[in-house]
């Protein structure tokens, strides 16, 4: 699936900055966009079928969720923790 390939490449990223030499030093998505992203998320979200809405918002913030984890530990996003909860915290609550 897309979202499996998504997170191979992003897995692949540290060697190939590391190669480089910009591991920890070239962000890929910057905060302004997972700004952008997030508050758009957060609209369609709002946006969901009542009656459907909580299975997909929960899978949408599980995916969400992972695509970042993978990105912080792949070094495409560098920004600290307390700033990303901060931008999340924009979001519905989830588990």
């Amino acid at each position: 699936t897309l979202t499996a390939y998504l997170f191979q490449v992003l897995l692949l990223l540290p060697g190939v900055l590391r190669e480089k030499g910009l591991l920890g030093r070239l962000a890929l998505l910057q905060p302004d966009q997972l700004t952008s992203l997030i508050s758009d998320l957060s609209g369609l979200l709002e946006e969901l079928n009542p009656l459907h809405a909580d299975t997909h918002t929960q899978l949408t913030l599980d995916r969400l969720a992972q695509a970042l984890q993978v990105s912080m530990a792949a070094g495409a996003l560098l920004c600290s923790r307390e700033d990303l909860r901060a931008l999340c915290s924009r979001l519905p609550h989830n588990k």
